[in-house]
């Protein structure tokens, strides 16, 4: 094929028509009521899920201690910081 016949089956071809796209407009009078009532829901959550809430915490174990974990988390079907969080919950409670 030579570039004659490719553009005149580039012309041919039929283009997918779509819709034109409407922006929103950000700083309506009634958005910014919706953001500040967003806000104070987000916030309750948060405050009401502070115990339940993940956080990331690195430490440094010995391989043997690993192996343990996660041969007990694959025996009970938990994940291996299920494990740790349960153990480490029953010893702070002593």
């Amino acid at each position: 094929m030579d570039k004659k016949e490719i553009n005149k089956l580039m012309e041919q071809r039929n283009q997918i028509q779509r819709d034109p796209i409407k922006p929103v407009e950000f700083f309506e009078s009634g958005l910014s009521e919706n953001k500040d009532s967003l806000k104070s829901n987000k916030m309750s959550n948060i405050d009401s899920a502070k115990d339940s809430l993940l956080v990331k915490y690195t430490t440094y174990l010995t391989n043997d201690l690993i192996t343990k974990i996660k041969i007990k988390a694959a025996l009970t079907r938990k994940k291996s910081y299920q494990i740790i969080q349960q153990a480490l919950e029953e010893f702070l409670e002593k």
